[in-house]
Parts: C-alpha cells; sequence; structure tokens
C-alpha cells in the first residue's frame, strides 16, 4: 500500500522536538590579568579591545566609564548619554580624542568642557 515510509497503525505522531533552555552564561572575572592585559601597560579592568569601533553605554547611571585600552587606534564612537557622569573623561580623549567622530554625553552631570576641547579635532 498506500501508507508513508515507517509509518504503521501504532505510530502515534510526536511534537517536535526543541532544545532545553539554558540559563544565561555567566563569565567570572578574570583573577589574574591576561597575558596582553596589565603586563602590556593595560590597566587592570580596563577593556582590553584594540579592535573596537563603537563603545555604546547609554542610560546605566554610571559614574564614570570603564578604561578603554589606550592601544585601540580604530575606536570612532563613544556612547555614553544618561549616566551620571560629571566630567568629559580625561583618559578617553588623551588616548582617543584625535579618533572620535562621535561622542554622545548627553544628559550626565557635565557642567563644563573646557578641559575637552584641546583634545578634539
Amino acid at each position: 500500500g498506500g501508507q508513508p515510509c515507517g509509518w504503521s497503525e501504532h505510530t502515534v505522531p510526536q511534537p517536535p522536538r526543541t532544545p532545553p533552555l539554558l540559563p544565561p552564561a555567566h563569565v567570572p572575572p578574570p583573577q589574574d590579568p591576561p597575558a596582553g592585559g596589565a603586563a602590556a601597560g593595560i590597566p587592570r579592568g580596563a577593556q582590553e579591545s584594540t579592535q573596537l569601533v563603537t563603545f555604546e553605554m547609554e542610560a546605566n547611571g554610571a559614574s564614570e566609564l570603564p578604561v578603554l585600552c589606550p592601544a585601540n587606534r580604530y575606536l570612532r564612537c563613544v556612547l555614553a548619554s544618561f549616566n551620571a557622569l560629571e566630567a568629559v573623561p580625561p583618559a578617553l580623549l588623551r588616548h582617543h580624542g584625535a579618533e572620535l567622530r562621535r561622542l554622545h554625553l548627553g544628559c550626565n552631570s557635565i557642567t563644563s568642557v573646557d578641559d575637552a576641547l584641546p583634545h578634539l579635532p
């Protein structure tokens, strides 16, 4: 007959199997600095990517930004509006000011940008 392959009168259709849900990945902070980190002059706890183009940390209520890798020559955009920053981060401008094309710091507690202007193109 007309029976499909693998089908019999006793076959009960089964719902499709779905993979089990996994909990969100948790990556513990490193206990020791990575080989390229503090040993290479990058401060402990700093963001270490040398190829980061856009750094986005908006609406976090942060009072400071993490240190971005001083060796990164690709950083073009920093979006850090809606936080609690009181000043333009001097290390950010000292290391990346010449390369930045977008710097969004609106809706923070910054009252002056006089110190930042010499570092921007």
